[in-house]
């Protein structure tokens, strides 16, 4: 069949069902009230016809302006579903017409394969969403070689509201991107985004607003764009240029891959519901490879060395790589620092706050332990009862002036009354409990109103005893002093 008409070529309405139209040829001529070569319409809500195949036919419009498409589906949120294929379009393309949409209304399943175009004036398929759904379009090998404007798209959005789920496999645009207009959601593009896949980036798909796609290109690069979910509510995220979104149940890894136009940031991002990032992942070879959040801020984070940081505000630039493990204080000063010796560096290195050149603690390359000054302050107070005298000292002597702890004491025994004798003993019941090996003690007299006198001492794990070798004298006192090691 074919035919040159001065209206509408083919026009099918409501209620019409399984159509087919084969080696069908229309042209219509150009100007204001000529119509399309191939319309199908519905008059009332989701009352269109099933079943539209149209194959191996050509529709033209001479002279076409974009006032009228080539093939023009509209009405009432008909509920049409075809399949046109190996079809030849000439000045004008395809359109989806819901401008007389109402809400409820649904238009799909429509397929489109193997169209050849020529002298299009706008996009290929121009979409309106208005009002219902559009959903399940799939454009598959169409081929816009010679059209009038180097920037028409492949598809186009007539409003600024949703246009929802397009399938688009193996076609390409025509100097312009892949999606035109704004809010174009669901897009699905397997095979390259312009001319031979030389442009598989988003910048290819379209610049336009709240576009929602993912992209299959020609090279293997897969790319996502989008904070909304393509039907639901939007995804509560921040900072994110490329989503990829999935299901809690799917548990295959994923590879993800960024530009390395921005090396310093997060490549790949793990968030919460609420949008705060908890895992960044990949940064560029001389940053920071992961990274663990805490309320925004970088808590910990594995360096371009390989090194585990612990609080990077804790770490200085001169200690950035050689370490293993960092815990930091704060101020850009580690607080500690673990990491296999080499040559003559130091394994463990402990600074004091405030300062990332004192150090107060280190373990060498050859297992010795360097400190500057050790503080026994850490263990339970002694007091006058933990000690006990023996008779010699004096029915009435006394303990006082007890400072220290297990680790190191200093008492002061004030010999008095009656019964002093020789070699009389201070026994130290230790406060902590058992040190399970005894100790290696060093006790001596350093001080009082007595004689300077010598001190023996016998420790085990739970007492140590001191012996004065001598007789004290009544009235007087005995300073005694003893530091205690573990074993």
């Amino acid at each position: 069949m074919s035919g040159l008409s001065f209206y509408e070529g083919i026009r099918i309405g409501t209620g019409a069902d399984y159509i087919e139209l084969d080696n069908v040829n229309f042209t219509t001529a150009s100007g204001p009230g000529y119509g399309s070569p191939y319309r199908d319409e519905a008059t009332a809500v989701n009352q269109g016809g099933f079943g539209r195949y149209v194959h191996d036919s050509s529709f033209a419009i001479n002279g076409g302006t974009g006032a009228f498409p080539t093939m023009w589906f509209s009405g009432q949120g008909s509920s049409l579903k075809g399949s046109f294929s190996r079809i030849f379009l000439s000045g004008g393309g395809v359109k989806i017409d819901r401008a007389d949409l109402v809400s409820g209304g649904i238009l799909g399943i429509y397929r489109f394969h193997d169209f050849e175009t020529e002298g299009l004036p706008v996009c290929f398929l121009e979409v309106n969403g208005s009002g219902g759904t559009l959903e399940q379009i799939e454009l598959e090998g169409i081929e816009m070689s010679d059209n009038v404007f180097a920037t028409n798209s492949l598809i186009c959005n007539l409003t600024s509201t949703f246009v929802n789920s397009f399938t688009v496999i193996n076609s390409r645009a025509w100097g312009g991107g892949v999606l035109g207009g704004d809010n174009i959601r669901g897009v699905n593009v397997i095979g390259g985004v312009t001319d031979g896949g030389a442009n598989d980036t988003n910048t290819g798909i379209g610049s336009g607003a709240g576009l929602v796609y993912t992209i299959l290109a020609h090279n293997g690069n897969f790319i996502t764009n989008g904070a909304q979910s393509a039907f639901g509510a939007s995804i509560p995220v921040a900072g994110i240029g490329n989503l990829f979104q999935r299901t809690d149940v799917n548990v295959v890894p994923l590879g993800v891959r960024d530009l390395a136009s921005a090396p310093n940031v997060d490549l790949f991002q793990v968030q919460d519901s609420a949008a705060n990032p908890l895992v960044g992942i990949g940064r560029g070879p001389t940053f920071d490879r992961q990274i663990w959040y805490n309320g925004g801020a970088i808590r910990s984070r594995v360096d371009a060395g390989g090194d585990f940081v612990i609080r990077t505000d804790g770490l200085t630039a001169g200690l950035a790589t050689g370490a293993f493990l960092t815990i930091g204080a704060f101020a850009n000063v580690p607080g500690l620092i673990i990491g296999p010796a080499s040559g003559s560096q130091d394994s463990m290195q402990i600074f004091h706050t405030g300062s990332s050149t004192n150090k107060i603690f280190a373990v060498d390359s050859g297992d010795n332990t360097l400190i500057k000054r050790m503080k026994a302050s850490q263990g339970t107070a002694l007091a006058t009862g933990d000690f006990a005298l023996s008779a010699g000292w004096g029915n009435t002597a006394a303990v006082s002036a007890v400072t220290g702890t297990d680790q190191g004491w200093q008492i002061t025994v004030t010999s008095s009354g009656t019964g002093q004798a020789a070699s009389p003993t201070v026994t130290l019941t230790f406060k902590d409990g058992t040190w399970t090996n005894a100790p290696i003690c060093v006790s001596k007299m350093v001080g009082g109103t007595g004689t300077i006198t010598q001190l023996t001492e016998a420790p085990v794990a739970t007492t140590n005893t001191l012996t004065f070798q001598g007789t004290p004298v009544a009235a007087s006192t005995y300073i005694l002093a003893s530091v205690c090691m573990g074993r």
